[in-house]
């Protein structure tokens, strides 16, 4: 497979179109400011903070040490940096997972404009939302637990996916215990808003004997929009139906005037919606994922309009025989088109890549993008697992991906991919 998508311009001249900033195992997403970028992950046991340009070079200015700002939420233990924004104020939250006893919970850090931790923030400018929620729907734990791989498990107990809405309004979605899917929504100062939900969480159950799992959160004006899938077991057979949902944003009840009381399914496959792209100018939602089991699986993508109605457009793509795939995140351009970022790897050896396509604004595949077909990958060696955690459009229509690369020790990776129409 060819790297023709590559931009080996960005980043330093060295570094062929790969930044690995020094001393990070992660990096998982970033957020614009100006003509530069806030990025987030993981160096070792701590989260990182680092700021870079337009061409992917590390700002030393910024931060700590060469740039570079570490930390746990609690003293001694293990951090991982998951999201980041910038708030109207001008500063900057981190959001993430504090791991404590074996357990994982939801985790915030709030850093002045500098790159320096805001101390009035929560305690020595952190907050861990050491509560759990209570369960809704009857589908025990340890069903969940033995009905997935546990690489599946992992990344779902992993999701930690933000969104802030114009007043700073901060609304976070976690997986606690792998089961208690939550929406949980803060005020600024980090604490619970207990006008929403139940306390300030609101745990999605769609009905008895299933489970909730979401990855994609989007603030449309009074509505909170979510993607992922509903689990269940019936006669011992393990199903997973993608699904979207809306919320009102204040209250957290399920908006009865969205799909089937809050729910929208997409009936006809097995699988999961792992991102979304909302547009209410023309009443459309695409979602992106992966169809099929977890032992072989291709990459998904559906539209349905903003009242959670199906539109037909579905698309189901492998990248060969021996090839899993999925989509991960979507991103749209100025001039219609979605650029959707995932994984492939090879089923016998593991060999993991990133996976691109462009898509038509009306969800169809782009023929004029990369192979004729409207794919392209992009391989970082020939032995490495490579897995994109984020993806971001610059002002020129180029796609920036983000992730970590295990080629021996695991290093973050940041890299632009040539996706401008």
């Amino acid at each position: 497979m060819s790297n023709e998508l590559l931009d080996e311009e960005y980043g330093p001249e060295d570094d062929n179109g790969i930044v690995r900033p020094q001393g990070l195992t992660t990096v998982a997403a970033s957020v614009a400011v100006g003509a530069q970028r806030i990025c987030v992950g993981d160096a070792g046991n701590s989260y990182a903070l680092f700021r870079i340009d337009d061409n992917g070079i590390v700002d030393t200015t910024f931060g700590m040490a060469a740039g570079l700002t570490k930390g746990q939420f609690k003293a001694g233990s293990t951090a991982n940096g998951r999201s980041v924004r910038v708030l109207s104020d001008g500063k900057i939250l981190v959001t993430g997972i504090h791991h404590e006893k074996s357990k994982q919970y939801p985790a915030l850090a709030r850093f002045d404009h500098n790159g320096l931790l805001d101390t009035s923030f929560g305690t020595a400018g952190h907050v861990v939302l050491l509560h759990l929620p209570e369960k809704a729907g009857d589908l025990h734990v340890e069903a969940f637990e033995e009905a997935l791989p546990q690489a599946f498990s992992d990344r779902a107990a992993a999701a930690t996916v933000v969104a802030v809405s114009s007043d700073s309004t901060i609304y976070l979605l976690f997986s606690f215990d792998q089961s208690l899917q939550a929406v949980i929504k803060l005020n600024v100062d980090g604490m619970p808003d207990e006008r929403f939900g139940k306390n300030g969480y609101k745990v999605l159950s769609h009905a008895k004997d299933t489970t909730t799992s979401l990855s994609g959160l989007s603030v449309q004006g009074e509505h909170l929009y979510l993607c992922g899938f509903v689990f269940s077991i019936t006669d011992d057979e393990y199903i997973w139906t993608p699904c979207l949902i809306r919320l009102d944003r204040q209250t957290g009840n399920e908006d009865h005037g969205f799909g089937k009381q809050g729910y929208a399914f997409l009936e006809s496959c097995q699988g999961n919606f792992r991102a979304l792209d909302v547009d209410i100018a023309n009443d459309r939602i695409f979602c992106v994922g992966n169809d099929g089991d977890w032992e072989e699986f291709n990459t998904l993508t559906a539209v349905f309009n903003t009242k959670g109605v199906d539109q037909d457009v579905t698309e189901y793509v492998r990248f060969g025989d021996d090839i899993n795939s999925d989509w991960s995140s979507i991103n749209r351009l100025a001039t219609g088109e979605r650029v959707v970022v995932g994984s492939y790897y090879y089923v016998d050896t593991f060999i993991q890549g990133i996976a691109v396509g462009r898509f038509k604004s009306d969800g169809t595949l782009d023929e004029n993008f990369a192979d004729g077909q409207g794919l392209g990958v992009i391989s970082l060696g020939n032995e490495n697992m490579t897995q994109p955690l984020a993806s971001y459009s610059d002002a020129d229509g180029n796609t920036l991906v983000h992730g970590m690369d295990i080629d021996g020790p695991r290093t973050g990776f940041l890299l632009r991919c040539l996706t401008a129409p």
